[in-house]
Formats: C-alpha cells, sequence, structure tokens
C-alpha cells in the first residue's frame, strides 16, 4: 500500500477472509497516515470495516454486495498554504495506475448494493489558506437488506459544522431506490432531505431547510432527469428540473428551468456570513425577490445558451438572454441582449457580484466603486457581443 499511495497503511487488528457461500472481507482497526506535510493526525482510521459479495452471482460478471460495514472512520482532509491536498499524494498514484491499466470499468448494469450499515463517522476538512474549517459528525448511512427486484430504502443523517461562517446543522436524508437491472434504469423517488440550521446569523438563530425530489437514470437510453426538485428555508423557495442526454459522452446535452423566490433578500446574505452587504440591503424598503431561467449546455458544440433569464429584485426588473461559445478554447465568446432598469445600479452589480464569485470578485469591486456615482438609477436596452 505505501509503495502504491506513498501512505502507511496500519492493522492494529485481526484480517478475515472467506471465500464461501460470500467473499467476506474484515478489518479492524485501521490507519492511514498523514501525507509528509501536514499534521500528525492520520488521514484515515477505522474501527471495524466489512464487505461481502455474494459468490455465485460474481461469476455470471453481476456484483452482488449484500453487506458493507463501517464503524468509528474518521477522515481528516487539509489543504496547505500552497493549494495542495494531503489526498494528493492518494490521486496522483491512483491516476498513474490507471493509465497503466487496460479494460472498461464496471457495467453499472450488473452491480447493485444493499445490507449498508455506516455509523460513528467523521469528516474533519481544514483549508489553511483561509482558515476555514468544516466537520461532519455522527454521519449514519443504512441501505436496506438487498433482496433482488424489491425497492431500496435509503436513509443517512449527520451534523455538520462550519466556521465561515459560525453554522451548524442537523441534516437527514430519506429516499427509495427503484431499480431494473436488465434494462439499466433506475429511480430515486421519493427523495428527502431536512435540515435544522443553527447560528447567530440566522433569523432567531435557527431555520429549517426542506429538500424534495426525484431522479431518473436510464443507462440503455443515456439519460438523466431530475424532476420536482424544490427547496425551500430561509423564507425563500427554489424548483428547478434537469434533463440530460448522451450523459455518458462528452457530447453531452443538459436542459435546466430554476425558479428562485423569496421575501427578504438580506437574510440570505446574513445567513451567509456577508454582514456588510446585508445590513446594506436591510436598509432597503423592498427586499423580496424573483428569479427564472432556462439554459442549455451542449458539450458536443462547446456552446451554452441561456434563453430566458427574468429578475425582479431591489426595485429592478432584468430580461435577457446569452449564447456562450467555444467555452473549452480559453477564450470563450459571448452575446445576447439584455433589458433592465431600477433605482440603484451599483448595489444590483454588487449582489450580482457577492452571488457570482464572492466580496473580491470583479463584479462585487465594480460595485462598490459605481456607490460614488451621484446617480444611481439605471435604464439598458441593448445588444451586445464579446
Amino acid at each position: 500500500f505505501q509503495a502504491h499511495s506513498g501512505l502507511a497503511l496500519k492493522l492494529g487488528g485481526p484480517m478475515e477472509l472467506a471465500y464461501y457461500p460470500c467473499l467476506d472481507l474484515t478489518v479492524s482497526d485501521v490507519t492511514v497516515g498523514n501525507a509528509p506535510g501536514f499534521s500528525a493526525q492520520p488521514l484515515l482510521t477505522a474501527a471495524d470495516a466489512q464487505v461481502r459479495v455474494k459468490l455465485l452471482p460474481a461469476l455470471r460478471s453481476r456484483f452482488e454486495i449484500d453487506t458493507v460495514r463501517l464503524h468509528g472512520v474518521q477522515v481528516n482532509l487539509e489543504v496547505d498554504e500552497n493549494g495542495t491536498g494531503n489526498w494528493a499524494y492518494l490521486s496522483s498514484n491512483e491516476d498513474a495506475a490507471a493509465s497503466n491499466t487496460s479494460g472498461g470499468g464496471l457495467p453499472l448494469t450488473n452491480f447493485i448494493i444493499g445490507g449498508v450499515d455506516v455509523a460513528d463517522v467523521a469528516l474533519r476538512y481544514e483549508d489553511r489558506r483561509s482558515g476555514a474549517v468544516h466537520q461532519v459528525t455522527d454521519l449514519q448511512f443504512t441501505i436496506a437488506e438487498l433482496i433482488y427486484g424489491v425497492p431500496i430504502d435509503l436513509a443517512l443523517s449527520l451534523n455538520a459544522t462550519t466556521n465561515q461562517p459560525q453554522l451548524g446543522a442537523g441534516l437527514t436524508v430519506a429516499g427509495i431506490l427503484n431499480y431494473d437491472l436488465d434494462n439499466g434504469r433506475y429511480q430515486l423517488s421519493p427523495l428527502s432531505l431536512q435540515a435544522l440550521l443553527e447560528g447567530e446569523t440566522l433569523p432567531g438563530g435557527r431555520s429549517e431547510v426542506q429538500l424534495d425530489g426525484r431522479l431518473e437514470v436510464d443507462l440503455n437510453a443515456d439519460t438523466l432527469t431530475v424532476n420536482e426538485l424544490a427547496l425551500s428555508g430561509l423564507d425563500s423557495t427554489l424548483q428547478a428540473s434537469v434533463q440530460g442526454r448522451a450523459i455518458s459522452t462528452d457530447r453531452g446535452v443538459y436542459e435546466s428551468s430554476l425558479a428562485i423566490q423569496g421575501s427578504d433578500l438580506a437574510t440570505l446574505f446574513r445567513a451567509a456570513g456577508v454582514t456588510e452587504l446585508a445590513n446594506q440591503l436591510a436598509q432597503v424598503q423592498n427586499r423580496a425577490f424573483e428569479v427564472s431561467s432556462s439554459a442549455v449546455l451542449d458539450a458536443g458544440r462547446d456552446r451554452a445558451e441561456l434563453s430566458s433569464l427574468a429578475a425582479s429584485l431591489l426595485g429592478a426588473d432584468l430580461d435577457g438572454s446569452f449564447q456562450l461559445s467555444n467555452l473549452s478554447s480559453g477564450q470563450p465568446a459571448v452575446q445576447g441582449r439584455v433589458t433592465a432598469s431600477g433605482p440603484d445600479l451599483p448595489l444590483v452589480v454588487e449582489v450580482a457580484g457577492q452571488v457570482s464569485g464572492g466580496r473580491d470578485s470583479a463584479l462585487s469591486l465594480l460595485g462598490r466603486e459605481l456607490r460614488r456615482a451621484p446617480d444611481r438609477t439605471f435604464s439598458i436596452d441593448a445588444e451586445f457581443s464579446a
């Protein structure tokens, strides 16, 4: 393992291997050391791990994994001052190994998994460049026992914290997976996520978030469908849908629609820790907002089209369409039309900058510069090409 990955592996407990009636591997007290130049904390520790694969179906190239057990796993991810992750050793060696391996991957139509039991899992991610620390604790994940042809119940729960901004969350996910291996069809429906957010930046110190949706994949038709995706929380709602074709190729086509609305734009920025802009928005009388769009990404033709974009926020109205081409060339071209008017151009530009690139993005900086203008009202009706 160390010769392949560059990281030390220690098995503090016994390793058990059985071949019949299932291929059964069990290990305990596993430690993977950290990469050079990072903390002394291991990259990964696991108290107990087990994988069982049904042997007879595997002989017919149908992989039915009826048990996966991971208990007491802790993962420590770090990014140093140069932007290098402590997992880079693994990915670089895996890429090298993959380049020397011939043959295709595992066909998903011959793969099914059930009987998953993941408990007491923790993950910590630290970025030394920004000082950001994100943590997941008490992760529990279960998939009901595998009975071929019977829908599979999925359940996940975890607690999470972040220090930028200071937020905590308790999250649960539930869903039912229907599958047809012979025809390559998979459907995750219903899919439901519930979260309780807690933090000083939230209204009243807490907020509930709900996500519902349906996901379908047809491997034979090579399509993806995401329907009835609905997200609500912080007095805002989001509805979206996605349809994809040729998804396993580099010529995929994806069509999407999106609608967002809410009653207080300042609340969203305050929850995200953008206090300065949130305080500025709080002075605006009408803070409600609505945004809708339809878009197509055509990877085969190296282009994208935002066929319609309509927005109403901060007293301003915007309507437009955009076409982008040569996306992978390094010098993409854009053309379109836009009609917009409102009472405060600097504020609209700064909000757009925060959403698209953060406080130090070019748009955010431009918005702050435009505050110096004596007249902030604007009216635009233009076609453009760049």
